[in-house]
């Protein structure tokens, strides 16, 4: 059962929330004047999320706004992952010699 937080400063509300959820540093954002918001240098690195990546935004009971960073598909994650073993080899060559392969 979720405790109810009543009161409106921020410090109270977020020593709350913390002591119900294993968080790590806190780190401050401002919100622009089109609302958007700077995603601190520490938690871009931590979540590897690149301009273009996709978040989950959503709130809860408390008012506590909370972004996930969307999983990536398995291309995504793995693209460029055995390029330093292809290196010097010509991969159409490979595909076509595949192809030419007798079937047994």
């Amino acid at each position: 059962m979720q405790q109810a937080i009543f009161s409106t400063d921020i410090e109270t509300k977020y020593s709350a929330i913390k002591s119900r959820r294993k968080t790590k540093k806190a780190h401050y954002a401002t919100i622009g004047s089109k609302y958007q918001i700077v995603i601190p240098k520490q938690v871009r690195q931590e979540l590897e999320i690149k301009p273009g990546d996709k978040l989950y935004v959503d709130t809860d009971q408390e008012g506590v706004i909370i972004l996930v960073a969307a999983p990536k598909n398995w291309a995504e994650r793995n693209f460029g992952a055995l390029k330093k073993y292809w290196q010097g080899i010509n991969m159409i060559e490979e595909v076509e010699k595949i192809r030419d392969e007798p079937e047994t």
